[in-house]
This record gives structure tokens, C-alpha cells and sequence, in this order.
């Protein structure tokens, strides 16, 4: 499944029109923000054309001749004065959703359903894991996102939570299909700080933060936990694109 990414070529697609040049990408999947993201920053020719087109619905493809994959499905906004467009994937349905609520008598996966429901969420798979029922948890005026996080906090859950495709996930993870193989021949440079390890990247396949990668290489050989995948284009051919993930054991 290699594909050499050093000078991809991307595919916007917006509700009425396709581009195919004419603006840099910048790419995040973010174990952190919970969430994957992709910006995109129109040259002055594209945006002449573009300026205030709907962006409600956006695909952005990455791939090189005839072989392209998605890389971002999700809701679109107009940035920076109508300059850039911010393109999220479906946790923005809980970014955008305020909760104010008191839940009485509740464990974790009540509080959750309960925030999900008010943010139109429908397909989701929570942890069955049993947690312990508190008298009362309150949130007050914030968004989903950061009501899960203090649902999280209030019980000392240390848990993850995000997107995968139209799906919402907590506590739990959709499984991975294939775990890709990281070594010499895709690592470039491959760095440790603190925790984490950094490797800038040529010719894998699109990954996703939270998923398994196996690492085979001078600096390091065992099993990394995505915790984040940046790529960035620059427009003229030029793509940087590195992973940070840190050691789990090989066991899981």
C-alpha cells in the first residue's frame, strides 16, 4: 500500500464546483482536539472565483496521476475574512452545540447519550465499561465537546473520543484493518522529545490519530500510538507530512 506522497496533487470538492490547483493544504488529525481538520488557503486567482461559494459539503482527495483517497470528508467555513476555508469533520455538530444541563443519579454513558442526542448524533458506539454513579453532575453553558471532557474529568476517565467517518466514538475505537509498517525506507528523520516521537514521512498511507503503527527502525523498534498526523501542501508540488505517536506495548 505505499504511495509516494513527496509531491502529491490534491481534489477540492465543494457543493458546486471542483479544484484541482490554485490553493495549499494543511491537514491535522488530532488525537488532542479530538477531531481531524483541514485548511485551505486559495491563491488570489482561485479566490476571485470562489469567494462566498457555499463550502457547507467538502471532499479533499490526495493521491497522485489517477489514484487518488480521501483524506477529509466534512462541514466547511469561510476564515480569515473569506480567505482561507476550515474544513472539520463531524465533531463539529459538538463544537457547535451549547450544553446546559444538572443529571441526577447518572453514570458516564447517560451523561453521554444525553449530550449526543441534543447534538443530532445518531450513530455512535460507547464504552460498556461500568463506572460509578454520581448524586449529581452539572455542566453549564459549554460546548459538547468540552462537557464530555469534564464528564471525563469528574469521574477520572482518561479516555478518548472522536470521529471515524459518521460515527462517534468513545472509549472505544473502530478496528484497524491494517497496521502499517514504518521503517528506513518511508522514515526520513525520526526524533524523540519528552514522550513522544516525531517521524517525518514519505510513501504511507494515510493514517488517522489513535490508530497502530509498527515501527522497525535504528532509533526505535516496537508499536506507536498515533497521536497526531500533519500534512502540509504548499500549493507548487512541495508536501511535508509527519507523524507524532508515542510507544505502546506490543501487546496492546
Amino acid at each position: 500500500m505505499d504511495k509516494p506522497i513527496t509531491a502529491p496533487s490534491f481534489i477540492l470538492t465543494l457543493p458546486e464546483m471542483e479544484l484541482t490547483d490554485g490553493y495549499a493544504v494543511t491537514y491535522i488529525s488530532s488525537q488532542e482536539a479530538h477531531s481531524d481538520s483541514c485548511r485551505i488557503y486559495p491563491d488570489d486567482e482561485v479566490l476571485e472565483v470562489i469567494s462566498g461559494a457555499d463550502v457547507s459539503d467538502c471532499l479533499v482527495e490526495m493521491g497522485m496521476e489517477e489514484d487518488y483517497d480521501e483524506l477529509l470528508l466534512g462541514t466547511g467555513s469561510w476564515e480569515k475574512n473569506g480567505t482561507e476555508i476550515l474544513i472539520r469533520d463531524n465533531m463539529v455538530k459538538l463544537l457547535a452545540t451549547k450544553i446546559t444541563a444538572t443529571f441526577l443519579d447518572c453514570h458516564p454513558q447517560e451523561v453521554l447519550r444525553y449530550i449526543l442526542t441534543l447534538c443530532g448524533v445518531e450513530k455512535y458506539v460507547l464504552a460498556d465499561t461500568q463506572y460509578s454513579t454520581k448524586p449529581t453532575f452539572s455542566v453549564d453553558t459549554q460546548d459538547a465537546c468540552e462537557a464530555i471532557k469534564q464528564m471525563n474529568s469528574a469521574w477520572g476517565i482518561d479516555t478518548k473520543f472522536f470521529y471515524w467517518g459518521d460515527v462517534f466514538y468513545w472509549g472505544t475505537a473502530p478496528e484497524q484493518e491494517e497496521v502499517v509498517e514504518l521503517d528506513s525506507s518511508n522514515i526520513l528523520d525520526l526524533e524523540k522529545e519528552g514522550d513522544k516521537w516525531t517521524a517525518d514521512v514519505i510513501s504511507v498511507p494515510w493514517l488517522h490519530h489513535s490508530q497502530v503503527v509498527i515501527i522497525d527502525h535504528d532509533k526505535l523498534t516496537g508499536v506507536g500510538e498515533i497521536t497526531k498526523v500533519v500534512i502540509r501542501s504548499s500549493g507548487s508540488g512541495f508536501c511535508d507530512m509527519y507523524i507524532e505517536f508515542k510507544e505502546v506495548p506490543e501487546d496492546g
